[in-house]
């Protein structure tokens, strides 16, 4: 078993999780538990242990509604298992726009301003969907951007395999598509060395990033962001949080919370959304997003945190 020790590699648990649905999703074939720990860094390396901790990942992917199969790989032997996740029960349907919600889909897309790349350069979503241009608005949210993110943009549109130092280790990867979440860039793409799909975190790439020749790939259009809920699988003790919601606003935010979350329509009109989190300064970010659409009824502690939180923005 050449499974990585987390403490070692240094690997969340968030990451793992990424990491082993990418593989599952990308695999023709189901892959034996043997074959998981060979590719997936972030697992104890002794065997018991390792498996432990691969059920217990299996189980929090299946509580976040990800549909890993067991498949039996021998028809003489039932426990000789793999496992899989079928990309058509993951991946939302085409969403079919018509014309007018392409152009409100452009409306909102030009009302986020990209700080740190050129304008001409437009988003992932807006070239692959071909929309018209808008008219010029000022934009009204600014997201950050880096030296890194720029080039990788690049590289996906010129088809330019790259090469970055990520956790120590050089990577050899044909970017994707880029993802920001919760205040981060996330880049998904081939890892060439590992050949399979893999999700990097770029604010934890260690220096610059090496583009290579143009037209060297042609990145798949099927290749989508991964659907987890980071608040889910941070490192922090599992906590039943209530989040009372405006009711005008719960609609919009319904599906960041995942199918496990449980709501309840208020007297008032309001709603109530009641989940567990287990990473609380992506929780934060999440509420923050909602900005006073959103108030943390319960438990105490969690709101409080949150509260010191802003207090200390506030000085």
């Amino acid at each position: 078993m050449a499974a990585t020790d987390s403490t070692s590699s240094g690997i969340s648990k968030l990451e793992r999780l990424l990491n082993l649905t990418a593989l599952l999703l990308a695999t023709r074939r189901p892959l034996t538990v043997e074959q998981i720990g060979e590719q997936i860094a972030g697992y104890p390396a002794e065997p018991m242990s390792f498996r432990r901790q691969f059920e217990r990942d299996k189980d929090e992917l299946r509580q976040a509604g990800v549909p890993l199969e067991l498949v039996t790989l021998s028809e003489w032997d039932e426990r000789e298992v793999g496992s899989r996740i079928p990309p058509e029960l993951y991946y939302l349907p085409d969403p079919e726009l018509d014309p007018d919600e392409r152009a409100a889909l452009q409306f909102a897309m030009d009302a986020i301003s990209l700080r740190g790349l050129e304008g001409s350069q437009r988003s992932d979503a807006g070239l692959k969907l071909e929309l018209p241009p808008s008219e010029a608005m000022a934009p009204m949210a600014d997201v950050s951007v880096s030296a890194e993110v720029g080039v990788l943009r690049e590289a996906i549109s010129s088809g330019q395999v790259v090469r970055f130092a990520y956790r120590s280790a050089m990577r050899t990867v044909e970017p994707h598509r880029l993802d920001y979440q919760n205040g981060r860039w996330y880049l998904t793409g081939r890892d060439l060395d590992k050949e399979a799909i893999r999700s990097f975190r770029v604010d934890r790439f260690d220096g610059s990033v090496d583009p290579g020749t143009p037209g060297s790939f042609e990145a798949p259009t099927s290749t989508r962001a991964l659907r987890l809920e980071p608040w889910r699988f941070g490192d922090d003790p599992p906590t039943a949080v209530t989040l009372q919601i405006d009711r005008d606003h719960a609609p919009v935010v319904r599906d960041s919370f995942g199918p496990d979350a449980e709501w309840t329509e208020r007297a008032d009109g309001d709603v109530e959304v009641r989940c567990v989190v287990s990473g609380r300064r992506a929780f934060r970010t999440l509420v923050l997003s909602m900005l006073d659409h959103a108030v943390i009824v319960e438990p105490a502690d969690v709101r409080d945190e949150f509260v010191t939180y802003l207090e200390g923005l506030a000085r």
